[in-house]
């Protein structure tokens, strides 16, 4: 499911910003054609996540969360993606195999440059949170 998930990330992201480079996993600067405006997406946690049935029981239930960074080459570039990227993921159903899939637009805040490099400047994050039956 994790796998599936990923990929429905990237493409989903790939169509709401057909002209930006979208990565699974951190990006690596100093590779050719890696630079801003791009999208790295990143799978953060997993792990159960109990939902209330009927009294005494619990539905069995297994989440994830991944984390979209945003990098833009300014400031202008960067919210124009950070809302394309939110309005494509603010809250969907996806079926994937047999399962259904809630996803949904969490926090998101000022990505911390992890590096001294230019291109983590104008950086954002954004948690999208996944959630299905196990």
């Amino acid at each position: 499911m994790l796998s599936e998930l990923l990929t429905w990330l990237e493409g989903t992201v790939r169509a709401a910003l057909p002209d930006v480079a979208v990565l699974k996993g951190y990006p690596t600067w100093d590779r050719p054609r890696v630079a801003p405006p791009l999208v790295a997406v990143v799978l953060e946690t997993v792990g159960p996540m109990p939902v209330p049935g009927r009294i005494g029981q619990a539905q069995a239930m297994l989440a994830a969360t991944f984390r979209l960074i945003v990098y833009g080459r300014d400031e202008p570039d960067m919210t124009v993606m950070v809302e394309a990227v939110l309005g494509v993921l603010r809250g969907c159903r996806i079926t994937i195999g047999d399962g259904q899939v809630q996803i949904l637009a969490g926090e998101g805040g000022r990505q911390a440059p992890e590096t001294p490099a230019q291109q983590e400047q104008h950086a954002f994050g954004v948690l999208i949170n996944a959630t299905w039956s196990a």
